[in-house]
């Protein structure tokens, strides 16, 4: 592939490094999608105050459920995976989801619910320049790591100089 001709051209090329994803037997993409649905399903009801297989919940389980089978047509589609990809991550990340949720994910580790409910109130109280400023400093490092990410997935350190 020919190096990029700008930073910004990292970030709209539409060509990785090998043509393709360059996930190699398991989909990352179907991977975040199988996540985000398992996140839903355990906790999408809590999260938005709503009744656990409500309604309002298994609606938003069929939505879920719909872009799931809808990522794993475009994927495939698009051919930046091989079925089996899609196959493997469709059975893997809920299988991992489920193994943290039940082996790894002990009484240990129980998030303090009075701790977090507390940083709440505190950051609620501070002035609207500090939320800011705590923001924009979040932003900085995430756009920090985009371009470190960028210089490593390019290899091509020469036109950073």
């Amino acid at each position: 592939l020919d190096k990029p001709k700008s930073l910004a051209e990292c970030f709209y090329k539409m060509q990785s490094v090998n043509g393709a994803c360059g996930d190699l037997i398991f989909s990352g993409h179907m991977l975040f999608m199988w996540l985000a649905f398992c996140f839903i399903f355990k906790y999408g009801a809590k999260c938005w105050g709503m009744a656990n297989f409500g309604r309002f919940h298994k609606c938003l389980l069929g939505v879920g459920g719909f872009l799931v089978f809808a990522q794993s047509v475009t994927v495939i589609m698009s051919r930046h995976h091989y079925s089996v990809d899609v196959v493997v991550a469709s059975y893997t990340a809920p299988m991992l989801f489920h193994f943290y949720n039940t082996v790894i994910h002990t009484n240990d580790m129980k998030i303090d619910v009075e701790t977090v409910e507390r940083e709440i109130v505190e950051y609620s109280q501070k002035t609207t320049s500090a939320k800011v400023w705590i923001n924009v400093r979040t932003l900085l490092s995430l756009a920090l790591f985009v371009f470190l990410l960028a210089l490593v997935v390019h290899g091509n350190f020469n036109w950073v100089i």
